[in-house]
């Protein structure tokens, strides 16, 4: 059983391994999107019930009752699956790294966020932090691991929903800030119920602009494409980036719509050939909400579009950032179901505007 259960784990690294290391946060099968608990990730897939961590007692307790064991049931030595893996002061990208650990180490299990992407860890030596939880074999735990009480003041949160009010998860949610020594990133996925959070040190406070920056594979709105990107072919943001400060007044909201028709097409050369990594964009007057697809080799794309006036662009961007963009197509939607004609883009057309 525990040879099957870390295999899986393996498995799940493997589809991350094309991701830099650290961010680790980035995981194509992240943690966090798919569980409440690191535990349960192994749990679900071999169809075992973990007990919870702090059981609880009955209404009425026998007279006699066991003597409590001395070491919790998840304390539990749990072997880092990738070289390297960075040791935090706090669970998320923000915080300083304090050591790292090459592949093999023991670490015991202490802790873990909410969302079950980050485990606090105590090494053998007795240093302790926080460490991402997709690069750990956690075969051997038994039982759920406490929730760590972060502090909702240093705490980015919000959640990603439909236009119906239902949760989207493993929408992967990246908050950045500028300081003194540069950039700082931080990412995280939604999980089942649409929930996120970033955890953030004390002291930093913002401005963080806070994104939407891809769709994980594992989210119920999302389709692999050939290329092995993953899109949400059905839906499209209202809103994917806002500006936030710390302490937060409100949780943060992200929202996506359902296509009420779907625009589909190509960007060609001019030997008819398709024009791969060139940005379709299509924006609804009314609201400003976009509808993007990256095109993939052979140029095809399908853009889900709302009713209301659309206006839609190709764009190609230079190795400077400088973007070239097509003429713009024009696009009313009315009703449900309608139907649209196949759009061809020519890629001259894209050059020869600017």
């Amino acid at each position: 059983m525990k040879r099957n259960l870390t295999l899986i784990f393996i498995f799940l690294l493997s589809l991350s391994a094309c991701r830099p290391q650290e961010n680790q946060a980035a995981s194509e099968q992240d943690a966090a999107s798919l569980i409440m608990t690191a535990a349960a990730a192994t749990a679900e897939a071999m169809g075992i019930t973990l007990e919870p961590a702090e059981p609880t007692q009955p209404a009425n307790p026998p007279t006699l009752t066991p003597a409590p064991t001395e070491t919790p049931a998840y304390f539990v030595p749990a072997i880092v699956l990738s070289g390297n893996l960075n040791l935090r002061a706090g669970p998320s990208t923000f915080f300083e790294i304090l050591r790292a650990f090459p592949e093999g180490s023991q670490l015991t299990t202490l802790e873990m966020t909410a969302d079950g992407a980050w485990i606090k860890v105590s090494a053998n030596d007795g240093a302790q932090g926080w460490v991402f939880a997709s690069f750990l074999d956690l075969s051997a735990l038994e039982a759920a691991l406490p929730i760590a009480d972060w502090p909702m003041e240093n705490t980015i949160y919000g959640t990603v929903l439909d236009t119906d009010g239902e949760p989207i998860n493993a929408a992967r949610i990246a908050a950045s800030i500028e300081t003194e020594q540069g950039e700082q990133r931080a990412e995280t996925a939604s999980t089942r119920d649409g929930n996120f959070a970033i955890h953030v040190p004390a002291g930093l406070n913002g401005p963080f602009n806070l994104e939407i920056v891809s769709i994980n594979c594992d989210s119920r709105v999302a389709e692999t494409q050939p290329d092995g990107s993953c899109t949400a072919p059905d839906h499209f943001a209202l809103n994917w980036r806002q500006t936030v400060y710390l302490p937060q007044t409100q949780p943060v909201r992200f929202t996506y719509e359902e296509g009420a028709a779907f625009l589909e097409g190509q960007v060609v050369y001019q030997d008819g050939n398709g024009a791969s990594q060139i940005l379709v964009r299509a924006t609804r007057q009314s609201d400003g909400a976009q509808s993007e697809y990256v095109t993939p080799q052979g140029g095809e794309f399908r853009l889900p579009l709302g009713e209301g006036d659309w206006e839609v662009v190709a764009v190609r961007f230079m190795q400077d950032g400088t973007p070239l963009v097509s003429k713009t197509y024009s696009y009313q939607i009315s009703e449900p179901g309608q139907e649209l004609e196949p759009l061809t883009i020519p890629y001259i057309e894209i050059i020869n505007r600017n």
